[in-house]
């Protein structure tokens, strides 16, 4: 009996955490950052940035496109997997993760929206 009991609360709880983490995912949110405020101490940190597209080089699986905001530049790495409808000039809202490349800050971006 005290089993049957046991695998009832289990499972139970199981379900309940579920739930939690579920709705708890949809509130979080990734920061958004300045360009010209991300520091090689961020690498590593997933962020967000919106900026325009100031120049887009296209590859056969990947894009790198350099966002700007202000003065500053930031290259975005996309790794494609279908057709992504980006031009020169487009306002984007992207979110990824920090890395050093050859000594220069890049996101490797996992999502990307075009705002305008």
């Amino acid at each position: 009996m005290r089993e049957k009991t046991l695998m009832k609360l289990g499972l139970l709880f199981s379900v309940i955490g579920m739930i939690f983490l579920y709705f708890f995912s949809e509130i979080i949110d990734v920061n958004q950052v300045l360009i010209n405020n991300i520091k090689n101490e961020d690498v590593g940190d997933d962020i967000r940035i919106v900026g325009i597209v100031d120049d887009i080089k296209d590859f056969e699986k990947t894009m790198i496109i350099d966002i700007k905001e202000g003065q500053e530049i930031v290259s975005v790495v996309i790794f494609k997997d279908g057709k992504l409808e980006i031009k020169k000039g487009s306002k984007i809202d992207v979110w990824g993760e920090i890395k050093e490349y050859k000594g220069k800050l890049e996101l490797i971006g996992e999502e990307i929206k075009v705002v305008q």
